[in-house]
Parts: structure tokens; sequence; C-alpha cells
């Protein structure tokens, strides 16, 4: 990806959060809605045959914190690359 692309595409998502945040209503329930987008992506990861709820929301709490430490790893870097 083109470092223009990439600037273009980021305007873009800022311009639509931004336009979405001036409509809601209640942006509680938008930031509830997408945890619960996260949470369902995350459990799609766990196992199958993992079934006891305990044991299920634990991972998925690992697989957050993993996604998590992945989106600071890659800030970090990003931050260094501007900053050289």
């Amino acid at each position: 990806m083109t470092e223009q692309l990439r600037k273009d595409r980021a305007a873009a998502g800022r311009i639509g959060g931004l336009r979405r945040a001036a409509r809601d209503l209640d942006p509680t329930a938008t930031a509830r809605s997408g945890q619960r987008g996260l949470t369902a992506r995350f459990d799609a990861q766990v196992p199958a045959e993992i079934t006891d709820p305990a044991e299920r929301a634990r991972r998925i709490g690992l697989l957050r914190r993993a996604h998590m430490a992945d989106l600071a790893h890659k800030s970090a870097k990003a931050r260094a690359r501007r900053a050289a």
C-alpha cells in the first residue's frame, strides 16, 4: 500500500467516524456494539471443543489482551518510524 493511499484511507476513516459520532444518540450503545463484535471475533477463534463457559471466557480474555498488545506494538513501531 502506498503512503498516499494509507493517508487517504486514514482520512476517510476519521471523517466517517466523526460523522457517525455526530448522528449517534447513544455513544455508549455504539461502544457496546463494537465490544460485542470483538468478543464474537475472539469467540470464533476459541476451539469448539472447549464448552465450559468460564474457560471460553478466559481464553477470549487472553485473545483480547493479545490483540491489544499487538496494536500497542504496531503503534510503537509506527511512532518510532515517524520519529526517525
